[in-house]
């Protein structure tokens, strides 16, 4: 273990503790079915469950070694020592087990106790909302405490990610912490708190998702009928300030405003920045067009024909009878777009000198005359 960190495949390593943790606690489950005079001994014991504890704490540290070890101490300390509730709790607060030790707690109906417990050790995002959830479950009495706790986790992280904004690590802490306590919130008919909260998650990371979180919790039931249309045109305006393009393309199909898409994926297509995408470099307009295509077929045919067309080129450019395959379906969607308009010389035209541009790849010309094409 103490080697991990420095090796290059730490997999290898993980497995064999994860192997060497099994067989361990198998050893220490096995000992009450045994005769008296075949257990450990009081020292063969003790290094056992110092081992088991080392690697539970690696576990804890590197993400787990696939064994509830913290389980088989706790009940092997139940059963073989008979130990009562009060020497669990005693076990949990000397190995540092303070998630255990609040659910233990918990479990024994003592709130106030597993709340301390909590409020003092348990910082890590995760442990935060899991134990809330758990409090939450002991009834009405319990919602203010347990949202109180989020949000005082919330506030001591906050302060330390002021003018770092690169600390990813706080970011997601704090966004954890938002987008739970966002949910409790509009179960619980906090309006308010609600909006405010999901417009807190939307000026840290102004896309999509959280521009959804908002309308969600604006249009609930309970809030003002003018609440939304007037938060809506400052959403889009910070997401048009910021260049979201993609999230303002996303969220016009999702509201059916096709104009406003094609509007936006134009502001995307002047964008000069290029991402590759495996088989050659696409502009970052590229993912949307054939959503924007599909969305404009009815009252936008021409922008419709102009977006699927180099969707169809890219697949074939990506050679593999997969993407041919794809690119059909999108030239049958062509082929009844110009028929449906009256130009069937145009697709003649245009299917002409796309076979003709492509008369060497044998699996595209098989795939265009299995659909007709």
């Amino acid at each position: 273990m103490i080697h991990y960190e420095g090796l290059h495949d730490e997999g290898q390593v993980s497995w064999i503790l994860g192997e060497c943790a099994t067989g361990l606690v198998a050893c220490l489950n096995a000992q009450p079915a045994l005769p008296q005079n075949e257990r450990l001994g009081s020292s063969a014991c003790e290094e056992l469950l110092t081992t088991l504890f080392d690697l539970w704490k690696f576990g804890y540290t590197y993400g787990g070694v696939g064994v509830d070890v913290a389980g088989a101490m706790a009940e092997h300390a139940t059963a073989v020592e008979h130990f009562g509730d009060e020497d669990v709790l005693e076990e949990y607060r000397k190995v540092g087990l303070y998630k255990e030790m609040a659910e233990k707690f918990l479990q024994l109906v003592r709130q106030k106790e597993a709340l301390a417990v909590a409020q003092a050790n348990l910082t890590e995002p995760m442990d935060v909302t899991w134990f809330a959830e758990q409090l939450l479950k002991s009834g009405e009495l319990w919602q203010d405490q347990a949202l109180a706790f989020v949000e005082m986790r919330l506030g001591e992280v906050k302060p330390a990610l002021h003018g770092k904004p690169q600390d990813f690590t706080s970011a997601q802490t704090i966004d954890t912490s938002r987008r739970w306590l966002g949910e409790k919130y509009l179960l619980y008919g906090k309006a308010k708190q609600t909006v405010d909260m999901e417009l807190a998650r939307f000026q840290a990371n102004p896309d999509h998702t959280t521009y959804r979180s908002i309308r969600s919790a604006a249009l609930a039931t309970g809030q003002p009928g003018d609440l939304w249309p007037g938060l809506r045109p400052q959403l889009i305006q910070t997401l048009e300030q910021k260049g979201r393009w993609g999230a303002l393309v996303s969220l016009y199909l999702d509201e059916k405003e096709v104009g406003q898409a094609l509007a936006a994926l134009a502001e995307m297509e002047r964008t000069p920045e290029a991402l590759s995408y495996g088989y050659r470099s696409e502009s970052p307009s590229s993912r949307y067009q054939a959503q924007v295509a599909e969305a404009a077929e009815e009252s936008y045919p021409d922008e419709a024909l102009r977006l699927y067309k180099p969707v169809v080129q890219r697949l074939i450019d990506g050679r593999g009878r997969e993407h041919y395959q794809q690119a059909t379906v999108y030239l049958t969607q062509i082929k009844r777009l110009y028929q449906k308009q009256g130009q069937e010389a145009e697709w003649e035209r245009y299917i002409t000198n796309l076979r003709n541009s492509n008369k060497s790849l044998r699996a595209l010309k098989e795939e265009l005359d299995k659909r007709g094409l």
